[in-house]
């Protein structure tokens, strides 16, 4: 019998092969810039960091930014490339320059208090990446970013030391209390906690920044009496967590129990109210409680705002003739630089008065005035009538016979900023018109 032979054919293993494609997130952005880089107009603007974790490079122009979700097409990118595993930074200075090869500018500016912030894919509108609902509130020079830049799931946490166009470097994340910032009566327990594995909080009680010879936290801190806990986060092989603070005020049996149809706001000097004057800010701590629901504020209930501020006296006649001054008020982020807060209901700023209507029998005159321009259309301070404590003395806690000040108004400082003068800032670059035609913002002063 004959052996047919035939033709055999060699099955060859494939080679595994990979589609390549680009992976743009925002891995790390500072949405309140006093020290970090400058851009060419040597200002320091608040920045975005644009990283292509992929393993293709992207064309930019197929992406918007933006820090409104409800208008996804805010700021396109030009059409430029960012190659795999590159970095651009964007700073986001409301100057709209979106010219390929050259330094970007969104066309709009971070908040610092907490906002939108998307990187939305130019084809259908959806997000690339995002921050939403909001990402938390900013601190001068703490940026806030993905903890690994080349994983778009990884926690996202603050940096004390910012990266702008480098991997993030990996840091403690920030200690946790267990109590916000509050009013309270007797005795507060107050936790610290860091998800960091080996970690060691250390923290202050005298206002200062916390260093790695600080107090060890090792168990619940018991307090009696007015105190500002500041915290910071260390482990070996990492970079110091950012320093973190909130403000507890002790309330005497005088005021435990006090109840308006007006928020209260708590202020707290740490002693050196007794001295303070128009010039000077001094570094105070302060509570804003605002009514709630039944249209009542409690003197112990939830704070609308706790924080640090700078404080001082305001005005002129006013301040040298009228028994009652009146209080500038400014924001502080643990730098001791501003810092934009929302304060019961207003848009975020850090720039505040507390108005004394003092010549004002009815207490209303100014108050109307503001409210009727901005039902008119035109923009005016912002008010809202509020009850005001104030120990100037360093006491332990606050007590009504010493420490009430009586009914002030609450309203914003005017400044420029979209939500108040919404004028476009001035640069040394304009000298013709329309750049030099306004507006302008006069200060009329009897100085």
């Amino acid at each position: 019998m004959r052996e047919r032979r035939g033709r055999y054919s060699a099955i060859e293993s494939l080679e595994i092969r990979r589609l390549l494609a680009a992976n743009l997130v925002i891995s790390e952005f500072l949405a309140s810039n006093d020290s970090s880089i400058v851009d060419s107009f040597a200002n320091h603007e608040d920045w975005i960091e644009i990283h292509n974790a992929g393993d293709a490079s992207a064309n930019l122009n197929d992406y918007f930014l933006t820090d409104d979700a409800g208008n996804p097409e805010k700021w396109r990118f030009p059409a430029q490339s960012l190659a795999a595993g590159g970095y651009l930074i964007v700073f986001a200075s409301n100057r709209n320059l979106a010219t390929a090869g050259s330094e970007l500018h969104t066309n709009f500016k971070l908040d610092s208090a907490g906002e939108y912030l998307g990187l939305i894919r130019a084809a259908d509108d959806t997000p690339q990446f995002e921050f939403a609902p909001t990402y938390p509130a900013q601190s001068g020079d703490i940026s806030y970013g993905l903890t690994d830049s080349d994983n778009p799931a990884s926690a996202r946490i603050f940096f004390s030391v910012p990266s702008p166009g480098a991997a993030n470097a990996p840091s403690v994340v920030t200690p946790v209390f267990s109590q916000l910032g509050k009013t309270f009566e007797g005795s507060l327990p107050v936790s610290l906690s860091t998800t960091t594995p080996g970690a060691t909080i250390r923290y202050t009680t005298d206002r200062s920044v916390p260093t790695a010879t600080s107090s060890l936290y090792t168990g619940a801190i018991t307090l009696t009496t007015t105190t500002l806990i500041r915290a910071k986060a260390f482990a070996s092989g990492l970079v110091d967590s950012p320093v973190t603070s909130q403000t507890y005020i002790a309330v005497d049996s005088t005021v435990n129990a006090f109840r308006s149809n007006l928020p209260i706001v708590v202020l707290e000097s740490y002693g050196a109210g007794a001295t303070m004057n128009d010039a000077t800010f001094i570094t105070a701590s302060a509570q804003f409680i605002n009514t709630q629901s039944d249209g009542y504020a409690d003197m112990l209930d939830p704070a609308d705002f706790s924080g640090r501020i700078g404080l001082r006296y305001r005005g002129s006649t006013s301040y040298f003739n009228y028994p009652k001054k009146q209080f500038a008020v400014e924001v502080r982020d643990e730098n001791d630089n501003d810092k934009s807060a929302s304060i019961l209901g207003m848009p975020s700023e850090s720039d505040w008065v507390l108005y004394d209507p003092w010549t004002e029998k009815s207490l209303l005159n100014n108050a109307l005035a503001m409210d009727w321009s901005r039902e008119m259309g035109h923009y005016a301070s912002r008010v809202r009538f509020v009850e005001v404590y104030f120990n100037t003395n360093n006491t332990s806690s606050i007590n009504y016979n010493d420490d009430y000040m009586g009914v002030y108004i609450l309203m914003e400082k005017p400044k420029r900023d979209d939500n108040r003068i919404n004028i476009a800032k001035m640069l040394p670059t304009a000298t013709t018109e329309p750049d030099i035609t306004g507006g302008y913002i006069f200060k009329k002063d009897r100085k």
